[in-house]
């Protein structure tokens, strides 16, 4: 989020991303609500439409009902990687051949930009 708010990253969700967050929050952590909130005004999202009920269908060949329209609105918004905790439902094989797209979890993309970085330094 740092990275983001940096301009150093370009968050891209949809909707329902930011309703499944608020939910699990108020679940889970609703100590945690307010900050998820100042996070969902003051980064620079990029907010891109719900799927539509056929692309949600075609990706519920590869993935659980649940974040098929996740990865559908994923998959329509092309990003360079798809960044998520799920790593028991998004990271299996089926999914990765769906998909045009690196799937990381926060720390493997943390990870890939230390070492790019790393890299640029050694020119």
């Amino acid at each position: 989020m740092i990275l983001a708010e940096l301009g150093l990253l370009r968050p891209v969700v949809c909707p329902q991303v930011f309703d499944e967050v608020e939910r699990n929050l108020q679940r889970k952590v609703p100590a945690a609500l307010p900050y998820f909130r100042r996070l969902q005004n003051t980064l620079p999202w990029e907010i891109v439409d719900d799927p539509t009920p056929e692309e949600v269908q075609r990706c519920m060949d590869v993935i659980a009902a649940k974040d098929a329209p996740i990865l559908a609105a994923a998959i329509a918004a092309q990003p360079h990687r798809f960044v998520t905790l799920d790593t028991r439902d998004f990271n299996r094989p089926e999914v990765h051949q769906h998909v045009a797209f690196s799937i990381r979890t926060p720390g493997e993309l943390m990870a890939e930009i230390r070492e790019a970085f790393l890299k640029a330094l050694e020119l």
